[in-house]
């Protein structure tokens, strides 16, 4: 009777189950929400902002933020920028590197989800979040000119110097999973 309890409760313990990841974001104005996309940079993805349908779906699970769509396993890292020119400012990548080839100081793991919903009004939505600071970051948009990329970057604000400027949430939307 215990043996058969506790295989349910470990078979169950496996299941789980992706939604979309999306932006939000919070002003005085009020929220809103906006699709990610993936930009093949090399060997890596890189995510980026883009006005387009849902494309990605993830997990979140033991620390790990998990492509389950389009490119089922990939592993979210966030990736320095430059630790000379912009000190705590990351991109957020999707790897299929290996950690070695990734420049020093990259993050992996540190990824939980939150009860938190400061400003977020869509109950379908669940902020992702990283403990690589103690949270005194936030997630920001940031164009690169030269290629054209909106890239997802982390920021740590006391690090990096940069002010706060509207706060960029990245979440899983239960209303929006991609199939693949």
């Amino acid at each position: 009777m215990f043996a058969a309890t506790a295989l349910t409760l470990l078979s169950g313990a496996a299941l789980v189950s992706a939604a979309g990841l999306r932006s939000a974001a919070v002003s005085q104005y009020g929220s809103a929400e906006g699709d990610l996309v993936l930009k093949q940079l090399g060997k890596d993805f890189v995510v980026g902002s883009a006005e387009a349908e849902t494309t990605i779906s993830a997990t979140v699970e033991n620390g790990e933020l998990t492509m389950v769509c389009p490119t089922k396993g990939l592993k979210a890292a966030l990736v320095p920028l430059s630790a000379a020119t912009e000190p705590g400012v990351y991109t957020l990548e999707f790897i299929t590197s290996s950690q070695d080839e990734l420049p020093k100081g990259s993050v992996f793991g540190g990824w939980s989800i939150s009860d938190d919903r400061t400003g977020l009004t869509n109950d379908n939505l669940t902020m992702v979040v990283n403990e690589i600071d103690g949270n005194k970051g936030a997630f920001d948009v940031e164009r690169d000119h030269t290629s054209g990329v909106s890239a997802i970057v982390y920021v740590n604000r006391e690090e990096s110097g940069t002010p706060a400027t509207r706060p960029w949430y990245i979440v899983l939307d239960d209303s929006k999973d991609v199939q693949c």
